[in-house]
């Protein structure tokens, strides 16, 4: 609860749209971060992660966590506001 309302914080957002259904855009992206943070840093089993989030599929997850490992190599940036919110929590 602790990351995504960091999270939440960071992309200046209500935890409620984190977890929610909506699919705009930067939802989408502040969901995909939250959800590769709980993964890496409190080391939660995919279905808990989907639970968190809103009641996701454990391969939505999957692909979230695969798509920020990818765009981390792909974009620098990302691991500034990734390390960001680490350092937040």
């Amino acid at each position: 609860k602790h990351i995504i309302s960091s999270c939440a914080k960071n992309f200046n957002i209500k935890t409620g749209d984190l977890t929610g259904k909506s699919r705009k855009k930067e939802l989408v992206e502040a969901r995909h971060i939250t959800a590769y943070l709980l993964l890496t840093e409190g080391n939660l089993p995919l279905e808990e992660v989907g639970r968190l989030l809103g009641g996701r599929d454990h391969t939505s997850i999957m692909h979230a966590r695969d798509k920020i490992t990818t765009d981390l190599q792909t974009f620098p940036q990302l691991s500034q506001v990734i390390n960001q919110i680490k350092n937040s929590l």
